[in-house]
């Protein structure tokens, strides 16, 4: 029995179909009649969310007629015992509406062509749908299948690759963006974010008719997705604490100790902290260093100059190499001492 692809599940790659080519494969011609470009004055706008007026993927609005009248760029894939040239079609005569719909057949896939990435990139999603007769409970899924090498002459879209079409080729990890969800004749807004693996180099976006959904045809009329800019990783800056002598060169007494916590954060949200001691031995004035607690994404520390009377942490967020000083100082106001080190 198929089964949906779970969050970043892996799988094994397949013998490639030996189905004879339908009508439609390796199609790469659109056909200016019939369609209908985004922005164009007839056609009401439906950019509702701020930045998604431009996508990566190919045909987001359904608005390019391939050759063979099906919506260009999206591909039928694990359609059973359907042959996919007869699954994706047009729903509206404007030809703005993507259908997916197979009358024996309740689990069957659209695939978007492919697209290139670097690995860790994030991104976007926006897709409006709806289903045809009555609401379903369950039954829609919104994939991302990812490819870990480079897309193979002659194929277009990265998918399932099972009774789909011959320019598919198979995905090495899925996640589920949409996990069996509900859908109702009304058009909704599925939309959320996700992060390609390191190693992806292509990825497609896949739209679902599972079981849940029976053998209702599934509305697409937007299918979008934008790439977002690098997480934008902050620190509290640079801190620092200072003990002095007295005139007469005498430190603190006590051994006092002095923590300081760093604070790293991504978009404003604090992600990873760090507290370290700085240590003043009242005799020598001299400084040792240690870390304290340390929680959130990985941090590395590096100390400098602990004995002495100037000692620091540099410390790193892993992922994004950004660095920050905490610095503990020890000086001496007597006259023999000076400013001290």
């Amino acid at each position: 029995m198929r089964t949906a692809a779970s969050w970043r599940s892996y799988r094994p790659k397949t013998a490639a179909s030996t189905r004879t080519p339908a009508v439609g494969d390796y199609d790469t011609t659109v056909t200016a009649p019939g369609a209908v470009t985004p922005g164009d004055p007839g056609q009401p706008p439906r950019i509702d969310i701020p930045g998604f007026s431009i996508g990566l993927n190919t045909n987001p609005f359904m608005s390019q007629v391939a050759q063979d009248g099906r919506p260009f760029g999206w591909f039928a894939d694990d359609v059973g015992t359907g042959d996919p040239a007869d699954v994706i079609s047009f729903e509206d005569v404007n030809k703005t509406i993507m259908k997916l719909y197979h009358a024996s057949d309740a689990q069957i896939r659209a695939v978007n062509a492919a697209m290139a990435t670097a690995g860790n990139k994030r991104y976007r999603y926006l897709i409006e749908a709806k289903c045809s007769g009555t609401n379903a409970a369950s039954g829609f899924f919104v994939q991302l299948l990812e490819l870990e090498s480079d897309l193979p002459a002659g194929k277009n879209a990265v998918g399932v690759d099972t009774n789909g079409e011959d320019n598919i080729e198979a995905f090495d990890v899925a996640q589920n963006l949409q996990n069996n969800v509900a859908i109702t004749t009304s058009w909704q807004t599925f939309s959320g974010e996700f992060v390609v693996g390191a190693d992806t180099e292509y990825f497609s976006l896949l739209v679902l008719n599972w079981t849940g959904m029976g053998t209702r045809e599934l509305h697409v009329r937007k299918a979008l997705v934008i790439e977002l800019p690098g997480d934008r990783i902050t620190h509290d800056g640079p801190r620092s604490f200072e003990w002095q002598s007295d005139t007469s060169g005498t430190w603190p007494a006590g051994n006092p100790t002095q923590d300081i916590t760093v604070n790293f954060y991504r978009d404003g949200v604090e992600i990873a902290d760090m507290t370290v001691r700085g240590a003043l031995n009242s005799t020598t004035g001299n400084i040792t260093l240690s870390v304290q607690s340390e929680t959130g994404e990985a941090l590395t520390e590096t100390a400098n100059g602990s004995g002495t009377q100037l000692a620091y942490y540099d410390i790193q967020h892993d992922d994004s190499d950004l660095q920050t000083r905490v610095t503990f100082s020890a000086r001496d106001l007597s006259a023999s001492g000076g400013m001290g080190k």
